[in-house]
């Protein structure tokens, strides 16, 4: 297996510890170990140069350097050669870029990493540093050859190497110890000939006696016999590139699957956000049963056509129906701008998706589901919808516009409902109006809904208006065909609610808006009763019917003269039960004029049976017959007996 590619896995599952030498900052413009020697060299007076010929090694010339001129002078020189400003940031900026490496181990004085990582990026130099290491979201920084701020710390002659490999019981050490035995290693910025290669193998890696589980090293043109000297007691896999070469094939397969990575948990969601985002994305991370997912994404700015969510769709349609494949087709031309819905039963339907270079986790084959397709709006912003003639006004209405050169459609969208008007463009230009409504938890905000809906489809003119206050579009509803169903749903849910909203309030209750979903036709009629009450009114009714014993029946008759005036009223007060509600109604009072007995004959048969009542039905020649609920003890006696 190409051992970048097992690089990149590594990295990807947080196992890396990038330790980095001097080759690496060489891009930027500092010297790496034979230039700092120069640069030394370059600051022996003449009458020293002989002791310093046959000197090449970094760690030769800054020991004799030293004992000629002291470590004072040493130490002022790195400082002038890294205090520099440096050329370029860039591959360090890279290596920032990759969440997944958060332990450095560098040999180096410079200040780079610092640079690039800003306060992202913890340096410890001295033993009393190690308690930042845990700080959280920041990576941290091992200069275990020290830091040009404190000179004491610098690693440079025979003398510093000494004394600090004879430190391996150190906090340090012991941080480092661990750091190695648990993680892969990846050398960057090292050669055959730098010193501190051999250090590490031979001092560091043995001696402590925890070898990493594997080193990964990269540079240019290392010679295979001299790699086959270490790769006998190490697990060394070579790749044969420049950190300036390599890094960014990592940095990009490591974006690539950044979010696949949170999903498994190797990268928080916060951080792929943070890195989305500086790419101008906004993402909206979920966890659910199956991790964590990616719930939306979209550009930052919207308007910055330069952000783009690209992908590839492959569809093939199932039993050689292409109808949704067609309807694809009609929204990318724009003959049609509602949204397409692709089916798993008729298309087999392979998604892949991309934001910024990082992949878009998508089923390899949505097999069991469907696939929605939309196009972006021109136009959005907040509106209001009016009537003309009632002035009844809904608020805080998103509108959506989107248009094409064949088409046109405005798109309201409410926690009450979802209207979208649709008008074709050319010499027959036709209209479409759709609403579907929604289940507000709100018994008002639905109140209101459909009372505003109701007084509309009774004539009135619907204004919509822009986000300057102008009227986009006018909708009188003498021009618009709802189906008869939705009329019937408007006008039953607009008394529905008006209805159990004067209820609320005579009885002083609330219902539940759960309730309300499962009204049936008998409560319906229950609400109408109620409705009697509340507003004092009376209904007419065909006929009252009572009992008469039989022996009691011809002295009851000859008291109920025909043409009489009947009033009756119910002893017992009437109660209702109206979505869990217990209401009184009071008692019932039938009121009636010109009544008569209407079931003479029945009345004679009941007679001639033998039967101990009589069933007696009164009704009204002229239609006067009434009923009404009275709560406040206004009780009428009963029929004469």
């Amino acid at each position: 297996m190409d051992p970048l590619y097992e690089l990149i896995n590594q990295i990807r599952a947080g196992n890396v510890v990038l330790w980095a030498g001097s080759g690496f900052s060489k891009y930027t413009g500092y010297p790496d170990g034979k230039q700092l020697a120069e640069i030394i060299k370059e600051n022996v007076q003449d009458s020293d140069r002989k002791y310093f010929e046959d000197k090449q090694q970094l760690i030769d010339v800054a020991q004799e350097f030293s004992e000629f001129y002291g470590s004072e002078c040493l130490i002022e020189i790195l400082k002038n050669a890294f205090n520099e400003e440096p050329t370029s940031l860039q591959y360090h900026q890279m290596i920032e870029q990759i969440p997944q490496i958060t332990h450095i181990v560098t040999t180096n004085y410079d200040h780079l990493f610092e640079r690039a990582y800003g306060d992202k990026i913890c340096p410890i130099v001295k033993e009393q540093d190690i308690p930042k290491s845990i700080m959280r979201d920041k990576a941290v920084v091992y200069k275990i050859h020290g830091s040009l701020e404190s000179p004491d710390t610098i690693v440079i002659t025979w003398d510093d190497y000494r004394k600090f490999y004879a430190k391996q019981d150190s906090l340090i050490w012991t941080k480092i110890k661990t750091l190695i035995a648990e993680n892969t290693i990846l050398l960057l910025g090292y050669a055959f000939e730098d010193l501190h290669i051999q250090y590490l193998f031979d001092n560091v890696f043995k001696k402590l006696g925890n070898a990493p589980k594997e080193i990964f090293w990269i540079s240019p043109g290392l010679p295979q016999h001299k790699l086959a000297h270490y790769s006998k007691d190490y697990p060394i896999r070579y790749i044969d590139a420049t950190a300036e070469e390599a890094i960014p094939k990592i940095k990009e397969a490591v974006h690539k699957n950044l979010i696949i990575d949170a999903g498994k948990g190797y990268t928080h969601p916060a951080t792929v956000s943070q890195i989305l985002e500086d790419k101008g994305f906004i993402a909206d991370f979920r966890t659910g049963s199956g991790g964590t997912y990616v719930k939306s994404i979209g550009a930052k700015d919207p308007e910055n056509q330069d952000m783009r969510i690209e992908g590839e769709l492959s569809l093939k349609p199932r039993c050689g129906d292409d109808s949704e494949i067609q309807d694809l087709r009609d929204l990318i031309s724009g003959r049609r701008l509602d949204e397409v819905q692709i089916t798993s039963e008729r298309c087999n339907i392979v998604l892949k998706a991309s934001a910024g270079g990082i992949d878009i986790p998508m089923p390899n084959d949505i097999k069991d589901g469907h696939l929605t397709i939309t196009r972006q709006p021109v136009r959005e912003f907040i509106s209001s919808i009016m009537l003309k003639r009632s002035e009844k006004c809904i608020s805080n209405v998103k509108a959506e516009v989107h248009a094409s050169r064949y088409v046109g459609r405005v798109v309201l969208s409410h926690p009450g409902f979802k209207m979208a008007l649709e008008v074709s463009e050319g010499p027959k230009r036709s209209g479409q109006l759709r609403i579907t409504f929604e289940e507000p938890e709100d018994n008002l905000l639905r109140k209101e809904i459909f009372n505003f809906f109701e007084d509309w489809i009774k004539g009135d003119e619907m204004l919509i208006s822009g986000d300057l206050r102008d009227i986009l579009v006018s909708i009188p509803y003498s021009r618009v065909k709802l189906s008869e169903d939705m009329v019937g749903y408007i006008k039953l849910n607009s008394y529905i609610y008006s209805t159990l909203f004067k209820i609320q309030r005579y009885y002083e209750i609330r219902f539940d808006v759960r309730d309300i979903e499962a009204l049936t036709d008998r409560d319906l009629e229950t609400m109408q009763e109620i409705l009697t009450v509340i507003e004092g009114r009376r209904k007419t009714i065909d006929s009252i019917t009572g009992t008469v014993q039989t022996d009691k029946y011809d002295a009851f008759r000859q008291r109920i003269p025909q043409n009489t005036t009947v009033r009756v009223t119910t002893l017992d007060t009437l109660r209702y039960k109206l979505l869990n509600h217990d209401l009184e109604l009071g008692h019932g009072v039938i009121e009636g004029q010109n009544m008569y007995i209407s079931n003479e004959d029945e009345i004679q048969s009941q007679l001639e049976s033998g039967k101990n009542e009589i069933r007696v039905t009164f009704k009204s020649k002229t239609g006067d017959l009434y009923l009404r609920y009275c709560r406040d003890g206004d009780i009428a006696p009963s029929l004469p007996e």
